[in-house]
C-alpha cells in the first residue's frame, strides 16, 4: 500500500499517520475485536480515499463480523469494482451473498475467484459446500476433491 495516497488524521489527535500505518492500525483493531473503533479507523480512511479497494473490502469484512451481510456484500462489491483481480474479495462476497440467502449469486462469486486463481482451495471447499447444500451432490464431489488436491490437510474439504 502506498502511503502517498494522504495522511488519514489520528483519531482523538492533533497529528495525522500515513496511510498504510492506519490500514495496519484499523486491521488490528479488527482483529481484535474492537470492532466499533476499527469502523471508525476504516471510515476515517475512506473518508481520505474513498475509493481504496483494500479498504472497501476490510470494511465488508467488518459489516460481515458485525452480522450486517447485507452492507457487507454492498462493500465487497465497491471493492471488486475498483480491482476486480483479487480473488480473496470474490471468495469473500460468495460468503455474504451465501448468508444473504443469494446461492446463485453466491456460486458465481466462488466461480469468479476460482478463474482468478484456480488453486484457491478455500473457493473450491465452499463451492463443495455450497453445492452439496442445494442437493448437486456430483458438482459438490467434484468441487470437494479439488479442493483437496489443491490441499489435501485442508480442514473444510
Amino acid at each position: 500500500m502506498n502511503s502517498d495516497d494522504g495522511d488519514i488524521p489520528a483519531s482523538g489527535q492533533g497529528s495525522a499517520m500515513p496511510l498504510d500505518e492506519a490500514i495496519a492500525l484499523a486491521v488490528t483493531l479488527h482483529r481484535a475485536g474492537q470492532l466499533d473503533k476499527a469502523d471508525t479507523a476504516y471510515r476515517q480512511i475512506l473518508a481520505v480515499v474513498p475509493d481504496h479497494p483494500d479498504v472497501l473490502h476490510l470494511t465488508g469484512l467488518l459489516r460481515h463480523h458485525q452480522g450486517r451481510p447485507r452492507e457487507a456484500a454492498e462493500s465487497i462489491r465497491a471493492a471488486i469494482a475498483r480491482e476486480a483481480g483479487f480473488a480473496d474479495y470474490h471468495l469473500n462476497l460468495g460468503n455474504v451473498l451465501l448468508e444473504c440467502g443469494e446461492p446463485t449469486e453466491a456460486a458465481e462469486a466462488y466461480r469468479q475467484a476460482l478463474a482468478l486463481r484456480p488453486e484457491f482451495a478455500d473457493a473450491w471447499n465452499n463451492l463443495g459446500a455450497l453445492y452439496r447444500q442445494l442437493g448437486d451432490l456430483e458438482q459438490a464431489e467434484q468441487a470437494s476433491r479439488r479442493a483437496i488436491e489443491q490441499a489435501p490437510g485442508h480442514v473444510g474439504a
